[in-house]
């Protein structure tokens, strides 16, 4: 599916970062409580591959992109 957007909201309205997916519209958001870190991988043309995100209790979610 793909990604539409990704939203962040500040510690000091909610810390948590979003990932909304969709092919028209948004169907289904995925929500980060309290992210910490954010990994991006690069092909060797620059282009982001891969994101992996952690959340303050060491959870992590990893998004891998495809053409």
């Amino acid at each position: 599916m793909p990604l539409q957007g990704v939203f962040y909201d500040p510690v000091d309205k909610g810390n948590a970062l979003t990932l909304s997916f969709g092919h028209q519209e948004i169907e289904v958001d995925h929500i980060i409580e309290a992210p910490i870190e954010i990994w991006a991988s690069h092909s060797s043309n620059g282009q982001i591959i891969s994101l992996e995100i952690t959340n303050k209790t060491k959870e992590k979610t990893i998004l891998i992109f495809k053409d």
